[in-house]
């Protein structure tokens, strides 16, 4: 049988694959309902109040915290899991990412390069490093422009900048200050969320902490802290792709690596377009490296320490 007969014999079960994958593709980029994001006018302002809530019993934290990168090459976009994010279950180590490794590469071509620039981003396109995330339980108490959201529990998935402000009121920066657990349904504290605008991106400066009390009385506490969702779920390595996947998708969005052919990333970098840096000091250790695994532990530990005392 020829392969025109086999393609007219199969139209349907072609039919039938086509709609299936059709169906995945949109099932996976519907937004899950259980987010609560906050809403902002055409300037880029907008305000909600929320109340962090507490640790599942069978959980350590009340957050989860994951890495991811985002850019694109001339090959498409890079939009995964970074595998930074796991603990290697033997060693307890940090595991490998090619994203990570391909960067810590580019980086020592030295300032101003092009390996540095694809690293950072530059003139509005975004860079190869990670992007850091955290997810939380919230109990919505006034979204202006959903107030059907207003007395609901959502999982609330944000970044450095409002975790700063947790990690603020739990690890005040003078010895005067109280320390306040902003996850504590009898002893924390109402935020107010602020957005705005400032340089082309999202800052939540003007955000700040409230009235500290019990959220409601005990009855209606625990129907909320029965309502919240489970974050570890969110860290299952299923949900990670394995390294030699991420390896074949950078080699095509890098788009100069071919992908039929076996190529470390050594040889991945030495294909980039590059400039010769000229000879500097060595890197500060001040110094913020993308591709670290930042300096983030220490406050994982103060939260553990603060949140299951």
């Amino acid at each position: 049988m020829s392969k025109f007969q086999t393609l007219k014999k199969s139209g349907q079960s072609e039919f039938d694959k086509l709609t299936e994958k059709l169906n995945e593709l949109n099932t996976k980029f519907q937004k899950d309902e259980r987010f609560w994001e906050l809403s902002v006018d055409k300037a880029g302002n907008g305000y909600a109040t929320i109340r962090f809530l507490p640790r599942l019993e069978e959980e350590p934290l009340p957050f989860v915290r994951f890495w991811d990168h985002g850019f694109k090459g001339v090959g498409g976009w890079y939009i995964e899991l970074s595998r930074t994010t796991l603990k290697d279950p033997n060693t307890g180590e940090v595991q490998a990412d090619p994203v990570t490794e391909y960067n810590a590469l580019r980086w020592e071509e030295g300032q101003n390069s092009p390996g540095r620039d694809f690293v950072s981003g530059k003139q509005g396109k975004p860079g190869s490093k990670r992007r850091l995330h955290y997810i939380s339980n919230i109990y919505v108490i006034n979204d202006p422009v959903h107030p059907e959201n207003n007395g609901k529990v959502f999982l609330f998935q944000y970044g450095k900048r409002i975790f700063d402000k947790l990690d603020g009121l739990m690890n005040p920066d003078f010895e005067d200050k109280k320390k306040v657990n902003p996850f504590d349904l009898w002893t924390g504290v109402t935020f107010t969320i602020r957005a705005k605008k400032v340089d082309g991106q999202r800052n939540y400066n003007d955000s700040e902490w409230g009235t500290q009390g019990p959220l409601a009385d005990d009855e209606t506490m625990e129907k909320i802290y029965n309502q919240q969702y489970p974050l570890l779920p969110f860290l299952d390595p299923k949900r990670f792709k394995t390294y030699e996947e991420l390896d074949r998708k950078l080699r095509r969005v890098l788009g100069t690596i071919s992908t039929s052919v076996p190529q470390t990333v050594e040889q991945a970098v030495a294909s980039q377009p590059k400039v010769q840096p000229t000879k500097a000091a060595a890197t500060p250790k001040t110094e913020e490296v993308p591709w670290s695994t930042d300096d983030d532990d220490a406050d994982i530990a103060a939260f553990e320490a603060l949140v299951n005392k």
